[in-house]
Order: C-alpha cells, then sequence, then structure tokens
C-alpha cells in the first residue's frame, strides 16, 4: 500500500506498521457490527444477503489500541496484522454468537436480493475472502490482547441502547406499510425511506421492474425477517417489548460481563462493583483501569528512553544532606516530606530524553528517578525534586495524571509521540514542592537556624 511504502521510506526498518481488521467497538460509528448486534436481539429468521460460511475477522478497538501503545512503548519495529477474534468465526458464527449474548436465538435465511446495496454490513464477495483468513500469530506474540467475540457483542449491544438505538443508515431497514414516503431530492437512503426492502421504496430509487424482482424475491419470507429496529407486529403494540431486558440483568451476561471486566482491566474493584448490582461504576473502572494500564507503558518507554539518553549519573553533595537534616529541626513539617523523598533512595541522571519533551523544566522526577538539566544542579532544585519522589505513592499513572491535568489515555499520546504535556505550575503537586524549596532558600538566608521560629502571636 502506498501509505506503508512512505513510512517505510522514511523510516526504514525502524517502521512499525499495523494492519488492522474490521474494527469493532463501543462508539463505533460505521455501526457495521452494531447492524448485526441489534438484528441478533430480536431472533428469529435473521435474512443474510451473503454466505454464512463467510469467514469474517474483528478486531475490538480497545485490544487495538492497547497493541498500538504497546509497540511504541517497546519501539517495536515491523509490520503486524491485528485481526481477532482469537478463535476463526465466520458471519454466521458471529450472529449466533450476538444471539448467545442476548438470550435469543436465531435461524439464518440465506438471501440473494435485487438490487443489493453496494455496501452491506460485513458481507464481502467470495473473491474477497481470503482477506478475511490473515494470521495474527505476529501480533499476539508482540503483545496483541484477545478480547472475545461474546465480550465485544455484549459491550456494544449495552452502548447501542444507552445511546437510544439510532437509526444505522446501513443493511436492512424496518419495513413499513402503506405507501412509502417520497425521497429528497438528493435522493438520500433514510430509515423512513427503506428502499432495499420496502419494494415500494425500490420502485421510487430504481424503477418498477426492480421493484416487481422485490416482490417476487422476498415474498416467501416472513414480515418480521425484514425489519432491524423492533417493528413486529407485537412489538408495535408493545413499546415495552421494543427494548429487550438489559444485559447486566441476565445472570449470564453478568458472568460474561465479569470475565470481561477481569480480562480487560484485570480490575477487582470492578467486578466487586458489578457484583454489587453497579454496571456503569464497573464499566467506569475498567475503562480508567485500560487508561492507566496503557498511560503505565508509555511512562515505562519515556522512562527507559530517558535513561538510556541521560548523559551520565549524578550525586548530591553530602552537604546538602546535612543541610537538609538541620532543616528538619528547624521546619519538622517539611523536613518530612523531604526525608519521604530521601528514604525512597531515588537515582539522579544528567539530561535525558523526558527534558527533551519538557524543553523548559530545570529537572523533571519520573518515580525514583530523577533527571537534571546540563547547569541546573544545585541544592535546592535537589530539595525540590526529592519532595516529588513521595508524592508517586498513589501510583505513576495516577501522579501523572493529576500533576499534567489531562486524561490518562492523552497523556499516553503525547508522552510516546514526544509533544510537550504542558504542565501547571499551580498543580497541587508543584505547589507542595515549590514551597519547600521556597521556605528552605529562606532558611538558607537566615544562617541555617535550628531552633524553631516561635509561633505568631494570635
Amino acid at each position: 500500500m502506498a501509505c506503508e511504502d512512505d513510512v517505510t521510506a522514511r523510516y526504514g526498518s525502524r517502521a512499525t506498521i499495523v494492519r488492522p481488521g474490521k474494527v469493532a467497538g463501543p462508539y463505533d460509528s460505521m455501526n457495521t457490527f452494531t447492524y448485526w448486534t441489534r438484528r441478533a436481539v430480536r431472533g428469529g429468521r435473521v435474512a443474510v444477503p451473503g454466505h454464512p460460511e463467510q469467514p469474517v475477522q474483528i478486531i475490538d478497538s480497545r485490544d487495538l489500541a492497547q497493541f498500538v501503545v504497546r509497540l511504541i512503548a517497546d519501539d517495536r519495529p515491523g509490520a503486524f496484522t491485528a485481526v481477532g477474534p482469537a478463535e476463526p468465526t465466520t458471519l454466521g458464527g458471529l450472529i449466533h454468537t450476538c444471539a448467545e449474548v442476548a438470550g435469543t436465538t436465531v435461524e439464518l435465511v440465506p438471501v440473494t436480493l435485487a438490487p443489493m446495496p453496494p455496501i452491506f454490513p460485513l458481507i464481502k464477495p467470495r473473491s474477497a475472502w481470503s482477506g478475511q483468513q490473515r494470521s495474527a500469530a505476529k501480533a499476539r506474540a508482540a503483545g496483541l490482547p484477545a478480547t472475545s467475540l461474546a465480550v465485544t457483542a455484549a459491550d456494544v449491544l449495552n452502548w447501542d441502547r444507552d445511546r437510544g438505538e439510532p437509526p444505522l443508515g446501513r443493511g436492512f431497514f424496518p419495513r413499513r406499510r402503506g405507501k412509502a414516503p417520497r425521497l429528497s431530492g438528493e435522493r438520500r437512503l433514510t430509515a423512513e425511506a427503506c428502499p432495499y426492502t420496502c419494494p415500494e421504496g425500490v420502485a421510487q430509487w430504481f424503477g418498477s421492474a426492480d421493484a416487481d424482482r422485490m416482490r417476487t424475491r422476498t415474498s416467501h419470507l416472513p414480515e418480521e425477517q425484514h425489519d432491524v429496529a423492533g417493528d413486529s407486529p407485537s412489538r408495535r403494540t408493545d413499546p415495552a417489548a421494543a427494548m429487550p431486558p438489559r444485559l447486566d440483568s441476565d445472570a449470564g451476561s453478568r458472568e460474561r460481563m465479569a470475565m470481561a471486566v477481569q480480562h480487560s482491566a484485570g480490575n477487582q474493584a470492578a467486578v466487586q462493583r458489578l457484583d454489587a448490582g453497579d454496571v456503569l461504576g464497573s464499566v467506569g473502572d475498567m475503562a480508567k483501569a485500560i487508561a492507566t494500564r496503557g498511560l503505565e507503558d508509555a511512562f515505562d518507554f519515556v522512562l527507559k528512553k530517558s535513561l538510556a539518553t541521560s548523559t551520565g549519573g549524578l550525586a548530591p553533595d553530602p552537604a546538602w544532606d546535612q543541610d537538609i537534616d538541620l532543616y528538619a529541626l528547624y521546619n519538622p513539617v517539611d523536613g518530612a516530606k523531604i526525608n519521604a523523598g530521601r528514604a525512597r533512595h531515588p537515582s539522579f541522571h544528567q539530561d535525558g530524553y523526558i527534558l527533551t519533551i519538557q524543553s523548559g523544566a530545570a529537572a523533571i522526577t519520573l518515580d525514583t528517578d530523577i533527571f537534571v538539566r546540563s547547569g541546573y544542579w544545585q541544592e535546592s532544585t535537589y530539595v525540590h525534586e526529592l519532595v516529588h519522589v513521595p508524592q508517586y505513592s498513589a501510583g505513576r499513572a495516577a501522579f501523572v495524571t493529576s500533576y499534567f491535568g489531562l486524561a490518562a489515555a492523552e497523556l499516553a499520546k503525547r508522552l510516546v509521540s514526544g509533544k510537550p504535556l504542558d504542565p501547571f505550575t499551580a498543580s497541587p503537586q508543584e505547589t507542595e514542592a515549590y514551597g519547600v524549596e521556597d521556605r528552605f532558600k529562606a532558611w538558607v538566608k537566615l544562617g541555617k537556624p535550628t531552633t524553631p521560629p516561635p509561633p505568631a502571636a494570635p
């Protein structure tokens, strides 16, 4: 492909290329996978304008995102085919899986309709089937996750319901009784026009000859077969029946969701929320854990690269530690903060990759590794950065996200792409560190007294 050729020409053997299959998951604006999950909810006879044995490869969007971050964090070159699910499946198998997740049963009815939409969700001509049988072995070995198709389907179904199941704009549309509404001047396809399943719509779109063929070829199918959005007679008279129960109310689906939480996040808090019935809270915990894991990977990448590009190690002047001991007698509160940093035995490095990202910083603390720009290694810098070290006690991701005031996923992207992080000097961490540094420098100007000043008069 031209884009891959351009990347290879620019970066040579260092290029990293990801070749994803059809991407599916919550927030998928293309709605191709969503079409089949929504149709499977209704159960019954499902019209398939293709071959149920057609191979299908779907990659969960969250797996793809985690995999790309990992490749960048590992600085791993090469071309990787990112496809799923881990177990090969077919179009028919995909539809049956969606039905099992929704607690329904389906019967697949292969149909040949004229006219056919030029692009129908996941349907491929037989000549293109080989493109749905690519190996992901290399990507799996490099860390590509393997979310099961059932988990992806469950998440998409719940997301689709939460957004109100809007018209999908593709596939078979709900069949309508009576005269079909007239199409707009641009002859757009809309859920109201339903030209691919309603002969009256076909007549307006393609002409009467095609409409006659449509009537002939669909007359053997049950009326319910043509609609997707719950427009069968029983659902028309009972609005409550139009919305099947949420998956979280089904014990089997809850078990599958718990497996998804454990697989995607390894987050016990999310599992506990799910057990307590707090599904939204569980999903929130899972999403935060996934984003955090991506940020952890990015943090490790930047730390490794900073260590590799550092120009050498640094050692504090013994007199600086003596001053800190004296300052702790004068200001026990500040002394405790500085000593908490010393207790973690941090390492000090001159320059490094992180300082090229943060070009305006004199020093940057990455957990227990402190990187100091050439010319800025001084006592006040030593004190300031020691205050940051214990601030990582809540975890790297929590510190960095709080410090920079950005979402974890955006931080990961900026870290690995080398873009500035634009820290806020008013962050709680910096406010604390600058406060200690300023009081320490004021103490030095006072002559380094060891007796605390008397309390201020009320």
